[in-house]
């Protein structure tokens, strides 16, 4: 955030007053990313807002239009040996063959 907002001042400190900028900066936070992801979990939640979006009529939807309707995270389209109750259901609906 301080080097994004005072960017000249942020390096001309770092390179000249580099032990100073450090005491005075706040401990950096690592992000720990879960990896992870229970898809059947995930499998149960999308086939239920599928079922929610088909069962209000709009069953002319292609797959990239569900899953940007999922968040667009591309879900559908690229595990879909993951999520079967979700596949069955849009064999179901005659979506996928």
């Amino acid at each position: 955030l301080v080097k994004e907002s005072c960017y000249a001042s942020f390096y001309w400190l770092n390179k000249h007053e580099c032990d100073w900028l450090n005491s005075c900066l706040p401990k950096t936070i690592r992000c720990y990313k879960n990896k992870r992801v229970d898809w059947s979990e995930r499998d149960i939640i999308s086939s239920s807002l599928i079922n929610d979006v088909l069962s209000q009529g709009q069953y002319s939807m292609s797959l990239t239009s569900l899953d940007a309707l999922l968040g667009g995270h591309g879900w559908l389209l690229k595990y879909r040996d993951k999520l079967p109750m979700t596949m069955i259901l849009l064999r179901k609906m005659e979506l996928i063959k």
